[in-house]
């Protein structure tokens, strides 16, 4: 059973980084017939977000909300760092790379 806590978590935190995506898509939106605020990919970034607070509170019914908040917040600024990479194509500095590497470090010492 508690397999499917962790796995609830897993996926919010790789949902979340998709939709944050979604909405810096639909928030670059120019087109005039579309708002930043109703165009199709904001929609879906806010309808993923809801499935990520659902399954946020089905993962907290088994893990501890301390590790789930550490590791939720740390891996979603790396995905949505390599994300952002991989999709928007934006640029992937030495800044960042030493950046997500601190994080990194930060979650393997938390967790030991």
């Amino acid at each position: 059973m508690i397999f499917f806590f962790y796995l609830c978590a897993g996926l919010s935190i790789l949902l979340t980084s998709f939709a944050q995506i979604l909405l810096k898509i639909g928030a670059s939106k120019t087109m005039e017939t579309e708002s930043i605020y109703l165009n199709k990919a904001t929609i879906g970034g806010y309808v993923v977000l809801l499935i990520v607070t659902l399954l946020s509170v089905l993962a907290l019914q088994g893990i501890e909300l301390k590790i789930f908040y550490a590791a939720a917040y740390s891996l979603n600024i790396i995905l949505v760092a390599i994300l952002s990479s991989k999709i928007l194509k934006e640029s992937f500095s030495q800044n960042k790379t030493i950046g997500i590497l601190i994080i990194a470090i930060g979650i393997i010492i938390f967790n030991i």
